[in-house]
Order: structure tokens, then sequence, then C-alpha cells
């Protein structure tokens, strides 16, 4: 249940307190919590230094730099505007971002978050002044190259994994965790109605639609499934 009010999908928890006591990770009894007592959560993110994007900003303010307006997005439309001194590196904006919304470092490290403008990917050691058309308004689209950013839903009973292709079911697209007390509209609204005509799940052959209360256990899917979308992705007409 801890799962469910952690800061971020990506902080460990360490330790859940309550009345000064750890409460151990093991089958011990917890009637000792009642009704409206307060637990203590001690979270832990490793590889991610949170001061790293204002601690930049003051650097650069120092030397007078101008600065530069971008928006990151998402495939799930979710949007991150920050601002930056155009004198900057690539890496050092795309820790900036990982900074603001607690992802590791790692996940730039190991080459799981890609950074695009115009449909090119931003290199390290680029400058942004080099990069960018417009002191604004610029967009980035942050590529999910393993699974990242997307389980942003809090996942609800068993943990299953949905794996989902093209309509030609050559190529998986991307996976997400959710669980099997999740309501179908969630996948729909989250993951579909933005870049795909529809979605059928299998087994089942059930379309995914946005005003379907059901829960995945509702509808028998209670282990890991295959998603087949149907359609266009916005993500590859921005591409050419």
């Amino acid at each position: 249940m801890a799962e469910k009010y952690k800061s971020s999908i990506f902080y460990s928890i360490k330790q859940l307190i309550h009345n000064n006591k750890i409460l151990e990770n093991d089958d011990s009894s917890i009637d000792c919590i009642l009704e409206g007592d307060s637990i203590k959560i001690i979270e832990f993110l490793d590889d991610c230094d949170l001061a790293y994007y204002d601690s930049l900003l003051l650097k650069y303010k120092n030397l007078l730099s101008p600065e530069i307006n971008v928006v990151f997005s998402t495939i799930s439309q979710y949007k991150v505007g920050m601002v930056f001194p155009e004198d900057i590196t690539g890496i050092e904006m795309k820790k900036s971002f990982c900074s603001r919304e607690k992802f590791p470092f790692k996940y730039i490290k190991n080459n799981y978050l890609g950074f695009e403008y115009n449909g090119k990917n931003i290199s390290d050691n680029q400058i942004l002044k080099n990069i960018f058309i417009t002191s604004s308004a610029n967009f980035i689209y942050v590529v999910e190259r393993q699974s990242v950013i997307f389980p942003i839903l809090v996942v609800e009973g068993k943990r299953i994994r949905a794996s989902f292709y093209s309509n030609n079911e050559k190529k998986r697209i991307f996976d997400i965790d959710i669980g099997t007390l999740n309501q179908i509209k969630k996948l729909y609204s989250l993951y579909i109605f933005r870049f795909y005509s529809k979605g059928i799940i299998y087994p089942g052959g059930i379309e995914i639609k946005k005003d379907d209360e059901r829960t995945f256990s509702e509808i028998g899917i209670r282990n890991n499934f295959k998603c087949i979308l149907f359609g266009n992705s916005l993500i590859k007409k921005n591409k050419k």
C-alpha cells in the first residue's frame, strides 16, 4: 500500500515508521496500526541529484548567459516546461530534466531515454544555442527506449505487463505495467486515443474504449497480455 504514496515511482522505500517504531517488511501483524494513525515513509532515490537543475541555473546566472525556453513532451502528452542557459551542453540539459522529474541519471547513461529535436537526436556534447531555432517554445520529444516514463498510473491489484504492438504485430512498441483492478478506460486515456485509432487486447480480442469501466480481471485478464494498436502513430508523423 505504501507504494501508492511514494514521491516518485523511482524512489525505493527504505523504512516505514509508526509511533517511532520501524515496521518490518515481513508478515508481522499490523493490528497495532489504528484508524487515523500516521506512518512516516523513508525514501531513497539512487543516482539522481535533485538540486542539479537549480545549481546549473545559479552557475550560469553568474555568467550572464542568455536563456532558451524548452518544452519536453512524452508519448502520453505529459509536458514539462523548463528554461536553460543557451551555453549549456546536451548532457546538462538531460540531467536537468531528470533532476526536475526525479528520474535516475542512469537512464541517460544506459541510453534508456532519448531526447529529440525536429526528429534528430540531441547528443551529450552539443551546445544548446547551436541546436534550437528560436529562444522560445522549443519542443523536445523524450523517447522512451525502455519502460521508464510510461508507468505513470497507480497499479491496482496484481501487477501485470501489457505489451503494445503495431497492427502488423512485427514490432513491439513499448511495455507498461498495469494492475488487474485498473479500469480499461485508463489504458485508453493514457496510451491510446492521442496516438492511435484503436487498440485490441489479446487474449479475448477486446477493444479498448474510453468509457469502459470494467477492470482487467473482469474481462478475464489476470496475467501479462498483448495489445495491438491500429492507425497511424503521431510519433511516426512527427519524425518525418
